[in-house]
């Protein structure tokens, strides 16, 4: 089926003026890099839309944080806009949990390139160059149209004189459920599903008129979760990942997409880097025979194989050092910070100008033990963490409910900090650390 050729930007998880990479005390030098770093990644989006000469920038879902209040990022999102805007390139913006459509509307000065694309509409816009529609752009993995009486010789004419316009469906979802059900429904009838429809928008038909759906070219995720992408018959499904990753458990390479849709059908998705800060994350297991230099060996080779891009220029290590406890006994926090200085002199990351290196240390929760010659309090403390262990969510959200009613917006932070927690990780550093405790509170008892 002939369309008309088409390049956009898909981006999604924005968070402009985000504050990210709190986990750790930073060296000032990286500390400037990260605090800059969301509404970098923005420019640099902004960039490639205007070197590239798309069509149209999407934006689905978080492009800021409303509970923020951030002036800079207020402005710096207009001035975005307000560059795009001269150069005649339109906007499409899907509101996600944290920019409600309501806090886009009160944005004074919008200019007038941006469209608020609603969730609740069933009806999609279209979007024409040159008076022709080129684009319809739903919030929907299937758009409705009308077919006619005569609708069988429309699409032959369509397919054989005439290009039809590119469905895209923009999505916000809320978690790998409701991502399972919209490609569920994308999905369906894809070795049956009936073809486009040339038409531009909705008709309002006669009675005799059919009302169909047919699942869109492309379907847009603005969860930014993760960078990935499924293909169908009928078309692709992509989710671009976060422009910017905020933590260490967003790794990898961030970015957005540039979209490009030739007059055949065939969709191409580029990579475009835009994170100024890269995330990376090891797990390094380690027992009784492992060195301090075979560690370091382990590491490096771990870091020559790893590849950055251009827009870079920070990086944040998490080396997760796996084991037992015994294993993980020298490995106290004087000797994490002096590996991981050894890191830093030792390892050169080529494309970025700072790059920091921390030590987390777990012990494997499972292979916790308790002597019988232990202390018996050290035996219930370890049975009370054990507890802990397995609910260890629920009391946090019972806490989180009760502090809600009260401080809504610091809730709402400290749910999202919630979600990163690693209760396995938790309790290994507390059976750590217990051990530790009743070993010395012993040799002092046997001192004395």
């Amino acid at each position: 089926m002939p369309f008309e050729p088409l390049r956009f930007l898909h981006a999604a998880n924005i968070r402009l003026d985000y504050a990210i990479g709190e986990t750790y005390k930073l060296p000032s030098r990286v500390a400037s890099i990260v605090q800059d770093a969301t509404r970098a990644a923005f420019e640099r989006l902004i960039g490639v839309a205007l070197d590239r000469r798309v069509d149209f920038l999407l934006m689905a879902g978080n492009t800021f944080v409303e509970a923020e209040h951030s002036l800079s990022a207020r402005l710096a999102l207009l001035e975005g806009l307000e560059q795009l805007a001269q150069e005649s390139i339109r906007v499409f913006v899907l509101p996600g949990a944290l920019d409600p459509a309501e806090a886009w509307r009160q944005i004074p000065d919008l200019p007038p390139n941006v469209t608020i694309l609603d969730g609740h509409s069933k009806a999609p816009l279209a979007f024409k160059r040159d008076g022709k529609s080129i684009a319809r752009i739903g919030t929907s993995p299937r758009l409705a149209h009308r077919k006619g009486p005569r609708a069988s010789q429309r699409e032959l004419r369509s397919e054989s004189q005439r290009p039809v316009p590119f469905t895209i469906g923009v999505l916000a979802t809320n978690g790998d459920a409701e991502d399972a059900r919209a490609l569920e429904a994308w999905s369906a009838g894809q070795e049956a599903g009936h073809a486009a429809s040339g038409e531009n928008e909705p008709v309002s038909g006669r009675p005799s008129d059919e009302v169909l759906d047919s699942p869109v070219d492309y379907l847009a995720f603005g969860t930014g979760r993760a960078r990935r992408t499924f293909a169908k018959r009928k078309g692709i499904a992509h989710d671009p990942g976060a422009v910017q990753g905020s933590a260490p458990r967003e790794t990898g390479p961030r970015g957005g997409t540039l979209v490009t849709v030739e007059s055949d059908g065939t969709v191409q998705c580029d990579f475009v880097p835009t994170a100024s800060v890269r995330w990376e994350r090891f797990s390094i297991p380690v027992d009784a025979t492992t060195s301090r230099p075979d560690l370091l060996r382990r590491c490096r080779g771990l870091l020559e194989e790893t590849c950055g891009e251009t827009s870079e220029n920070a990086w944040i290590f998490e080396w997760v050092l796996r084991g037992s406890a015994e294993a993980l006994e020298p490995f106290d926090a004087a000797s994490c910070r002096q590996f991981g200085q050894e890191l830093n002199e030792a390892a050169i990351v080529p494309s970025a100008e700072a790059a920091v290196h921390n030590l987390v240390i777990q012990a494997d929760p499972d292979a916790v033990e308790v002597r019988a010659g232990d202390d018996p309090l050290h035996a219930d403390f370890a049975e009370a963490l054990a507890d802990c262990r397995r609910g260890l969510y629920s009391v946090i959200a019972l806490s989180l409910s009760e502090l809600a009613t009260a401080e809504e917006e610091w809730a709402g932070r400290l749910k999202t900090l919630a979600s990163e927690l690693e209760p396995d990780a938790i309790s290994a550093q507390a059976h750590r650390i217990l051990r530790k405790l009743f070993r010395n509170a012993a040799a002092e008892g046997g001192s004395a």
